[in-house]
């Protein structure tokens, strides 16, 4: 997040806390952490975003969120 100083962001280690971890993998019905969510809303794990991001798909879905990088 260093290109986006000014973003409300929350991040958790769920590997510190196995119910966590357990309980996130249920609600989002993915199997694999890293998870990002977006407003709330489920995107995908570390490989998905790489794919987005690959497309271009990453910095249209934060634009349509208000997010501008800074480079």
């Amino acid at each position: 997040m260093h290109c986006c100083r000014s973003c409300d962001y929350s991040a958790y280690n769920v590997l510190d806390d196995p119910q966590l971890r357990r309980g996130i993998k249920d609600y989002s019905n993915w199997p694999t952490i890293p998870q990002v969510y977006l407003h709330g809303e489920f995107v995908g794990g570390s490989d998905i975003l790489r794919q987005m991001h690959q497309i271009g798909g990453l910095v249209e879905e934060l634009k349509k969120l208000g997010v501008h990088s800074a480079l």
